[in-house]
Formats: C-alpha cells, structure tokens, sequence
C-alpha cells in the first residue's frame, strides 16, 4: 500500500524582533532632543508676557448738537453737576462720562460763553441701550449793550441753598460751588454790588469783588464768594432721614428725636414710619421705634462747616463709641467703616477722616435734615 501522503511541511517564521518598538520610540524622542540641543527646552529662558488685554468700554454716552454759539467763544456744559466739557464751536458734542442703562444724565450749564446766554432743551435724558444725542443747546448775543455779571462760589455745603442779590435784587439762589451768573443782564456802564441776602445753614458766606462799573467789552466775572462753617452745637429736635425705602406699596423713613441735655449730653430715640404708596411725603411723625439712648460726648472739633462730635451711647444693651457729624443742614450717623475695628472712634481718628465719609453720606441722601415741625 502506498504510504500516505504527508502534508508539506511549512517553515516556521522566527519570531519578530523587539528592538522594532524601542526604534519608534527613539525616532519619537528626537525632536525633543534636538529641541534640547538648540535651547528649545532651555528652562532658564525668561517667560513671554502676554499683551495687556484692554477692558471693554462699557456704557453708553450723553450728547446733542450747540447751535448759535459766538466765533471765539467758549460755553462749558456739566452732566450730573460735575465732569465740566468746554465746548468751543457749533455743532455736535459728547460728554464725558458714561452712563448705565436705564439712568438718568442731567446736562446743565455751567459757563456762558462772553456776552451770551445759552439754554439747554431735553436736558434730562433716560440712557436706554444706545448712545444719547438728544441734548440741544441754543446760545444767542445779550441785548444790545449789556454783560453778563457772574462769579465764582467755594466752600459751600452741597444743596444748602445761598441766596445773592444784586443791587438789592435779582434773587439768585446757588446750591453748589463753581461759576454763578445772574438771571439779569447788566447795562455797560451801570454799577453792581453783589451781596448775600441769605446764608446757608450752618455756614456763613462773604463776597469779595463785590461791587464795580459794567465795562462795554467784557463781561464781569470777578466777583468771589467765599463760605466758611460755624461750630455747630450739639444736635437737637426732631430730625428725618433723607432716604426713602420704598417697595410693594409701601414707603418708609427713618425719623429721630433729639432732646439735649447741656452742650455735650443728650437723649435720642431712633425709629421708622412706614406709609402706604411708595412716595415718602415730607413732616415728621411721632416716633414709635427703639427706645431711647443716652449719648454722652467727650470730645468736639469743627474744620470749615464741619463739625464732629465723639462720644458714648449708652442703651439698656450696653455702651458704644459713636461719632455724629453735622455739616450745613446735616446730620450724619457715620457708619463703621471696617469689620475688623468694632470701635466708630478708630475708623475716625480725625475730622479729616470724618469729612470724607460724611460727604460720601450726603452725596448717597442717607443722613438727616431737621424736619419742619
């Protein structure tokens, strides 16, 4: 019998080397090595700055158009009494000053160009989400033969009305410092005598350059006012906070009494009226709230209007240092500037530190005015 036929025999294959693998890996790490080798990896090399990334503008801007001012004249406008924009030609113009949306931007005058008179149409603009070009300022010439009589007021306590009167008339009342004018055009040639016919409150106020001869060429623009504090006395009466809280209908104001006991000792009783609506009408109200606290000062210092009292309340809670300011016709209750100093006398070692804070209180409206009754 034939022998079977055997299969062909296949030639096994030798294995595969592993030295396949740690090749690709050496070709992998050549870059890096050749990064090393031409200071690419250098870790001492100093570290590139990034450009400064420049904040977006955010906002919106206040503006209009002046017509009819004179060739060679300057008008200076204000938005929100301050942030002053002198405008030198016809045209269009662009506040300073960015506003949020939905806020309210005032833009006002604040110097008339020489031998005219500008007025302001749609001063008052609510910023939507675009920028305002509403405002229009008109300027048009004096009469014939006629300046302006203006001058410059410092010192004064903000929104305490002063009143100056030329020739025993033309009532001008100025609630801020800076440049005034007043409503009525003088005649060249006439004469002038500025004087005060009302004094703030707490303050009094004094005019320098008072008095003159109109020329035919130029506006008078000399006069100075100057209004310097008086020390105030320890607080008394019935006082009512400036702010308003109002929500769901209702409205609130904080009210307080005072009762002094001597120049430096006295009673106060601090509490809320709380109405219906939301619009806080003016008077005081008798006072419902916490009971009422014994303030004894030690120590009082007055700086130009201001006048700073230090001292200790004593409740049926215990004792603490408080410090009151009052300045023109406010009084504020300044609050702990810091966390970490329990003690108000420390926030405010001077009157100089109390000032600061007490014009930040005024200009937020969260100190008192002596209420009318």
């Amino acid at each position: 019998m034939p022998s079977p036929s055997r299969a062909p025999r296949q030639r096994q294959q030798p294995p595969r080397s592993g030295r396949a693998p740690a090749a690709r890996l050496a070709l992998a790490a050549l870059p890096l090595v050749l990064l090393v080798a031409c200071g690419g990896g250098d870790g001492d090399a100093e570290p590139v700055t990034p450009p400064p990334v420049t904040p977006p503008v955010t906002g919106y801007t206040v503006g209009g158009t002046v017509a009819g001012l004179g060739e060679g004249r300057n008008l200076v406008l204000q938005v929100q009494g301050a942030d002053d924009l002198t405008v030198a030609s016809n045209g269009s113009f662009v506040m300073g000053r960015r506003f949020e949306r939905f806020s309210i931007a005032v833009v006002t005058i604040a110097s008339h160009p020489e031998g005219q008179r500008c007025s302001v149409a749609q001063p008052r603009q609510v910023v939507n989400e675009a920028n305002m070009t509403d405002v229009s300022v008109s300027c048009a010439s004096l009469p014939a033969g006629t300046r302006n009589l203006s001058g410059v007021v410092t010192g004064l306590v903000p929104r305490s009305p002063l009143v100056l009167q030329n020739n025993q008339g033309d009532n001008l009342t100025v609630k801020a410092d800076g440049r005034f004018f007043f409503n009525t055009p003088v005649a060249s040639g006439a004469t002038y005598a500025v004087q005060v016919q009302t004094q703030p409150a707490g303050q009094t106020c004094s005019v320098a350059n008072a008095s003159g001869t109109v020329g035919s060429s130029s506006d008078v623009r000399s006069v100075q006012v100057t209004c310097t504090g008086l020390p105030l006395a320890a607080p008394e009466g019935a006082w009512a906070s400036e702010y308003c809280s109002s929500g769901f209908d209702v409205s609130t104001r904080e009210y307080l009494n005072i009762v002094r006991e001597g120049d430096l000792r006295a009673i106060a009783t601090q509490g809320s009226v709380t109405r219906w609506g939301q619009f806080c009408s003016p008077g005081s109200e008798a006072l419902t709230g916490q009971p009422a606290v014994s303030v004894a000062f030690d120590r009082q210092e007055t700086r130009g209007a201001l006048t700073a009292f230090w001292g200790t309340q004593t409740s049926s809670t215990g004792t603490k240092r408080v410090v009151w300011a009052r300045k023109g016709p406010y009084l504020c209750l300044l609050p702990r500037k810091t966390f970490n100093q329990p003690d108000p006398v420390k926030d405010y070692p001077t009157i100089a530190s109390v000032e600061q804070d007490t014009d930040e209180s005024i200009q937020a409206k969260v100190c008192y005015l002596k209420s009318p009754n």
